[in-house]
């Protein structure tokens, strides 16, 4: 029998506890009294998934699967659900902050956000809740579509966001320092979503990657006025190079309000853009913040201009990781329409820069256009689990080859 990592999940997505299984699949964890999902992994992928609830009052057990699950607390122990109750799935809950133009309307979740640009320049801040399902597969937004004859956004059939909460400025960093008191971690993990994205599948998306990656702290979307839509792109393009102040002083401010000990940063495609470029402007600070990771996904900026600003980058971070792919459809349309090649494209243009660890997800099953595999991806996202939660250089990384061109070292997933 594979050895699994099981983890204990606390509502809200924190790892309170992880162990790994016996040669006879049995695992034993301790933990205080709450709610917890148990969750199975064996080479990324899920295999197991229970609801418990543990409880001081008396020792029990709860199978899963093949494994047994045994938690105490100063003698205490676990009352048991079977593995296979249906349930309405985890809610991750993701902080946000905008500057979109909020709905004028109140929908039944709560307030949204839409694709114009917020008439103050100032940013909206708060907190969504989204619903992951029971059986929920590793790097998978599940969504209703037409293909399945279902589109009915169903919490607990898909990944949904249930309730959007609008807070103040000072709520809102209140409720962040909270959630990272109580993960103990004080980790912090910002998301800046690419071109065509809405608010809601941006918030989705966080919301998954925040769970499929275990991660503890505190998931937070910075979400740009994209268009949400392919013939936006050129909206996109402008409204992504007027973001970028906004979220250069929302950095300043999670560094300095949040609590957060360490701050990880993921951007994917065009919001690679924003990113770097706030960044660039940070590094000029006296006490700019600094950054733990700064993961750039199928960027889609200008691989001469990425090169150029790196080095501002460098300064403001531990390490910079850069996932690319030949097999990127997006990018290779990004680059005729611009006439340059993209930082998040391989093969002959494979950016290869000093001081950042470039990986080719080339070999990586990306299907489709090819453009999402950073979160669409198991394999890509084991590697990112290592790098997000163990900080792990390539070199320690299971998985990762080392590939050597005349201009410089890189990465490749093993085959």
């Amino acid at each position: 029998m594979a050895k699994a990592v099981v983890d204990a999940i606390l509502d809200g997505g924190t790892v309170a506890a992880e162990t790994t299984t016996g040669p006879d699949g049995r695992f034993e964890l301790e933990l205080t009294p709450a709610s917890y999902t148990l969750r199975a992994v064996v080479n990324s992928t899920t295999i197991a998934d229970a609801r418990v609830e543990a409880d001081a009052a008396a020792m029990a057990s709860v199978e899963l699967k093949s494994g047994r699950f045994i938690s105490s607390t100063s003698g205490g122990a676990v009352k048991g659900i079977p593995s296979l109750t249906p349930s309405s799935g985890q809610i991750v809950r993701v902080f946000y902050a905008t500057d979109r133009e909020p709905n004028p309307v109140r929908s039944a979740i709560g307030w949204g956000y839409g694709k114009e640009r917020s008439k103050s320049g100032e940013l909206s801040y708060g907190s969504c809740l989204v619903s992951i399902p029971r059986d929920h597969k590793l790097g998978t937004l599940e969504s209703p579509s037409l293909w399945s004859f279902d589109l009915t956004p169903t919490a607990g059939k898909y990944v949904v966001v249930t309730r959007v909460t609008k807070e103040t400025e000072p709520e809102f960093y209140h409720d962040v320092s909270s959630k990272l008191q109580a993960s103990g971690s004080r980790r912090a993990l910002v998301f800046v979503h690419g071109f065509n994205v809405t608010f809601t599948d941006a918030a989705r998306r966080t919301a998954q990657i925040a769970y499929d990656l275990g991660f503890d702290g505190a998931p937070i979307l910075y979400s740009w006025p994209s268009q949400g839509s392919v013939d936006g792109y050129p909206a996109d393009e402008e409204s992504v190079q007027w973001t970028v102040t906004h979220l250069r002083s929302f950095l300043e401010n999670v560094a300095r309000e949040s609590g957060a000990t360490t701050i990880q940063l993921v951007a994917h495609s065009m919001g690679n853009r924003a990113l770097l470029n706030a960044i660039s402007q940070l590094s000029t600070r006296a006490n700019r913040p600094r950054f733990r990771e700064v993961i750039l996904a199928a960027p889609d900026i200008d691989a001469g201009v990425f090169s150029q600003l790196v080095a501002a980058v460098r300064s403001s971070s531990d390490r910079i990781t850069l996932y690319a792919s030949s097999g990127d459809k997006a990018l290779v349309v990004s680059r005729k329409f611009h006439s340059f090649s993209r930082a998040g494209e391989s093969g002959d243009n494979l950016t290869i820069v000093r001081g950042v660890d470039t990986v080719d997800a080339s070999k990586v099953d990306t299907s489709l256009l090819g453009h999402s595999y950073y979160g669409d991806n198991r394999v890509v996202l084991h590697d990112m689990f290592d790098l997000i939660r163990y900080d792990l250089p390539p070199e320690h990384r299971f998985g990762l080859e080392k590939q050597q061109k005349a201009i410089g070292s890189y990465w490749t997933f093993r085959e």
